[in-house]
């Protein structure tokens, strides 16, 4: 079993999920316990108005310097196009940066056809901030009209988190990569969209780029830039379907999961549905999840035999989480779940690749009926170690980590349930003191189309999923089809969570009659 000092204890959340590894783990919590966390304590406090949907978690600093004074810093990005810096404790607006300006006819890329991220594509991942360097790493879509002509274009930022402005100049994102016939295929800014968490690691900025749904799946690829974050100079380029087989995307999105890194910088990410002929030697890896060194060359894959080429159930609707070191033989373990029915377990220093006939060769496979969107948290204290998925449309559920032999096993589940689409869990803990293990997620609407059902807010005892600490409401999200993923950020005492043009903040104390304000631009 893991002690919770192996995992770096903070209450800054810079990154997706808290750390690379991407546990979603806040073991620094003092103030939410179990005994704390109820509806005559804790409740909505504050409203924080934006721009635009946030689709993106918000990043928490603590005690950081902005405008000559030392504040705990909420970082929010929009689909608008917008990030804010707001004082966590007091609402304050501390500075707003957009990137769009409509009277440029500049604007943030319309949703298009897809149904998933409405009405405008700006902001989705979310973006990492380097507290050394003091910069926050976004990239934003954007969509300029002149004339009859349309262009898109993806740039990358480093934002000063002192002032939002730029502390080196952006870079638009462009890559190409060589084909097996000798063709070149270049990055399509308009088909092309950054969804997965940014990554920074050892001194690199990682982005990960998908499709529209799979429109012009016979154009589109998967891509993983790499960027010097002092300077922004791109060093890598990777692309995941460079065989021509008349089918491509093999995309990255994992429903805004974070791509993850290891300790020794090794990128891990899944793929979604695409081509494949890695095995025997090719270079197309849909549906796969790949290992990455520092330069984007593959390291390891893994495929699941049993899944078609190009069926709809992608693996990679579900992100890669990296364990924490665990006992045993197999030390360095990660897993990953999505459409095609099943938790992997795998080694991630020999994953697996593919065995065209099976059985797969990983640590477990545990199967299940339903889908996974996003993937999942861990939390680890003295009755266990789990890994936390919401198996959709159905519970968010516990499985118990065992090493010897390697294996999950289903321990507890909510009786609350997570609509198709499910959710990305968080955790937050005192360290393994009892009493102090917090499961967050956010419950959405049914997906019917159209609905007022707020959205709401639900912890659970970290040991025991179906022992429900509280549930409240928190605002109705505008395109329920579009079953965003709003992970709930934990730090200092308050949960922070995004919404349609708003995000939420859950503290312990009497309910603040404020409705907090920030600067609004219309498309």
């Amino acid at each position: 079993m893991l002690i919770a000092t192996l995992l770096l204890a903070t209450v800054d959340v810079l990154t997706f999920h808290n750390d690379s590894l991407r546990t979603g783990w806040n073991s620094a919590e003092t103030r939410l316990t179990q005994a704390t966390v109820s509806s005559s304590q804790f409740g909505v406090r504050a409203t924080l108005a934006v721009d635009g949907n946030v689709y993106a978690q918000p990043l928490y600093v603590h005690g950081a310097m902005i405008l000559g004074a030392t504040h705990n810093v909420l970082i929010v990005a929009t689909e608008n196009d917008s990030v804010y810096a707001f004082d966590a404790d007091t609402g304050a607006t501390l500075w707003h940066t957009s990137f769009i300006d409509p009277t440029r006819g500049i604007t943030a890329a319309p949703g298009g056809t897809c149904k998933q991220i409405q009405p405008w594509v700006g902001i989705s991942s979310t973006p990492a901030i380097d507290r050394a360097t003091q910069r926050i790493y976004v990239v934003a879509k954007t969509e300029r009209t002149a004339g009859s002509k349309v262009i898109d274009a993806n740039t990358l930022h480093a934002l000063s988190l002192a002032t939002g402005q730029d502390a080196v100049p952006p870079v638009l994102i462009t890559g190409s990569a060589r084909l097996s016939d000798g063709s070149r295929v270049r990055f399509d800014q308009t088909l092309d969209r950054n969804r997965p968490g940014l990554l920074l690691s050892r001194g690199n900025v990682y982005v990960g780029m998908g499709s529209n749904c799979d429109d012009d799946g016979d154009a589109v690829h998967g891509w993983v830039f790499a960027y010097r974050a002092r300077s922004l100079k791109r060093v890598a380029v990777f692309n995941t379907t460079t065989d021509v087989a008349r089918i491509y995307l093999a995309t990255l999105w994992q429903s805004t999961y974070g791509l993850a890194a290891d300790q020794n910088g090794s990128v891990y990410f899944a793929t979604g549905n695409g081509a494949f002929d890695a095995y025997p030697s090719g270079n197309n890896y849909g549906d796969s999840v790949l290992r990455l060194s520092e330069t984007l060359r593959v390291q390891d894959y893994f495929r699941p035999y049993y899944l078609p080429i190009q069926s709809d159930d992608d693996l990679g609707s579900g992100g890669v989480m990296l364990l924490p070191p665990q006992p045993g033989s197999f030390p360095n373990e990660a897993v990953v779940a999505g459409k095609h029915g099943a938790i992997e377990l795998m080694d991630r220093d020999h994953l697996g690749e593919y065995t065209p006939s099976g059985p797969d060769h990983v640590l477990f496979e545990l199967p299940y009926p339903g889908s996974v969107y996003g993937g999942p948290a861990y939390f680890a204290d003295a009755l266990g170690t789990f890994v936390y998925y919401a198996i959709g449309p159905e519970s968010l559920q516990a499985y118990a980590l065992t090493t010897s032999p390697p294996a999950l096993t289903l321990s507890s589940l909510t009786a609350t349930e997570f609509p198709f689409g499910g959710t990305i869990p968080s955790v937050s803990s005192n360290g393994t003191r009892p009493g102090t293990g917090i499961v967050w997620a956010v419950v959405r609407a049914r997906y019917t189309g159209p609905s007022s059902t707020p959205l709401m807010l639900a912890a659970f005892d970290a040991d025991d999923l179906s022992r429900q600490l509280f549930a409240g409401p928190f605002g109705v999200w505008q395109n329920p089809q579009g079953f965003p993923m709003l992970t709930p950020t934990i730090a200092d005492g308050k949960v922070f969570v995004g919404g349609s043009a708003t995000v939420t903040v859950f503290a312990l104390g009497v309910r603040s009659s404020r409705l907090f304000s920030a600067p609004r631009r219309s498309q």
